[in-house]
């Protein structure tokens, strides 16, 4: 069980890999989509409940799958809706 789902977009430093000197791919299994958002999440791990957060980097395409699943709006492309 999961919960507190959020989505945004990833900042150019997260996207770039130092150690390869290139951008970062989706974290999907076989996608090698450029990464744009990055994803974050809770849950519980083994018998003693802890509690773990994740976050990962993700293309458009798992971005909008990954919105749809836990019912939440894909954030505004960068420089739109901000003041």
């Amino acid at each position: 069980m999961s919960w507190a789902h959020a989505i945004r977009y990833a900042t150019p430093d997260e996207l770039h890999c130092v150690w390869r000197n290139s951008p970062y791919e989706c974290s999907a299994p076989k996608c090698h989509a450029p990464a744009v958002y990055k994803v974050g999440y809770r849950y519980v791990t083994g018998r003693q409940g802890r509690v773990t957060s994740a976050t990962r980097l993700i293309c458009e395409r798992h971005g909008e799958i990954f919105c749809k699943r836990y019912q939440l709006e894909l954030p505004a492309p960068m420089g739109e809706g901000e003041i």
